[in-house]
């Protein structure tokens, strides 16, 4: 088979490719993942096109077969990794042919044997977040395949690196939007405790703390313990430090999502928000994005979970209520304080997945 720099795949080249993955000669394998890299064209249109005919030719299974066939060569499994990643970037069609080719458990099995290599775990936790992006079957397929730990046991592994930060928050979080048994997976695996360290290893990048924000976000509203997760991991803290640090519109936004659905909960969860400063810095989210509507319910059901609490929540909620000056969300908020009225916000979990 020809390895050369060709702008498209031929129809009678793919059968040929497709079927030397599973080969066990490793230089076949690894030619054919280098004339795949020449097929990606870096996610442009004739990129994801080939994704496409590649995925309807067989292609995920085949690479699966290859990292069967290649388990002791980490170069391959990279490789392999890296195609699964852009296969299942493509359209719920690519998602559900790697789904239904267990390339979840492969890609599992990858990361397992070479733990210490950093570039197989960004594309691995690359490609969980975006088979997670798929439906539910596809969901349900990463969840059966252990890649929550897979993915948090990758983070705690790699702690500097941005890249496998970012991959892993995104794969937790949209694992996390899969129903119930996802959403357990990702509790069991400590998904709070390692979206938390991310952020606060990486305190400067956008992406680590805009996804840390949403993973805390759905794990606080997910199971019944999923609060005492989040609490436990100092959760509002880092969210906190995430609405100071990062005063864009699409941060302020997760980060009150995330406390309104912490302060919704007990009296423990509620201090938790009330000790981070949390009410004085929701109010000037209010203050600083007045037309953006649903930043304001959002934050306004933080200071509502709030009010519900006991006499020093009701009183930090008073307090940051004097910074909204005297439009009718001052009156509400104050109104909230000193009465505790009960008051269904209606904060809900962006369940769209990325």
């Amino acid at each position: 088979m020809s390895v050369g720099t060709i702008t498209s795949a031929t129809p009678l080249e793919l059968p040929g490719l497709i079927s030397n993955f599973g080969t066990k000669s490793s230089r076949m394998a690894e030619k054919c993942f280098s004339r795949w890299k020449e097929l990606e064209f870096e996610g442009s249109a004739e990129g994801l096109n080939n994704m496409k005919i590649m995925a309807e030719a067989g292609a995920a299974p085949s690479v699966v077969s290859a990292m069967d066939a290649h388990g002791s060569q980490p170069g391959i499994q990279e490789d392999a990794c890296h195609a699964l990643a852009t296969l299942s970037h493509g359209g719920l069609a690519n998602k559900n042919l790697v789904n239904q080719a267990k390339g979840a458990a492969a890609l599992v099995r990858a990361m397992q044997d070479f733990v210490a290599r950093e570039q197989l775990q960004v594309e691995a936790c690359a490609a969980l977040a975006n088979l997670a992006a798929g439906d539910a079957a596809c969901k349900l397929g990463v969840a059966d395949a252990m890649a929550a730990s897979a993915m948090c046991h990758a983070m705690g592994a790699h702690p500097d690196s941005d890249e496998v930060q970012q991959q892993g928050c995104r794969g937790l979080l949209n694992l996390s939007t899969g129903g119930s048994k996802c959403e357990q997976a990702v509790l069991e695996a400590k998904g709070a405790k390692m979206a938390v360290a991310a952020m606060l290893r990486h305190p400067a990048d956008p992406g680590v703390q805009w996804l840390g924000c949403r993973v805390l976000a759905n794990v606080a509203c997910g199971p019944s313990d999923g609060r005492v997760a989040v609490r436990s991991a100092s959760g509002a803290e880092a969210v906190c430090a995430t609405m100071q640090t990062h005063t864009a519109l699409p941060h302020q936004l997760e980060a009150c999502r995330a406390l309104a659905f912490i302060a919704a909960g007990d009296a423990n969860d509620k201090e938790s928000v009330r000790v981070t400063n949390a009410p004085a810095l929701v109010v000037k989210v209010m203050c600083d994005f007045p037309w953006q509507d649903d930043l304001q319910e959002i934050a306004l059901g933080v200071l509502v979970g709030l009010s519900q609490g006991d006499a020093k929540c009701k009183q930090a909620v008073k307090e940051a209520a004097k910074g909204l000056g005297t439009g009718p969300t001052t009156k509400l908020v104050e109104r909230l304080s000193a009465a505790g009225d009960t008051f269904q916000s209606s904060v809900q979990m962006m369940n769209n997945t990325i």
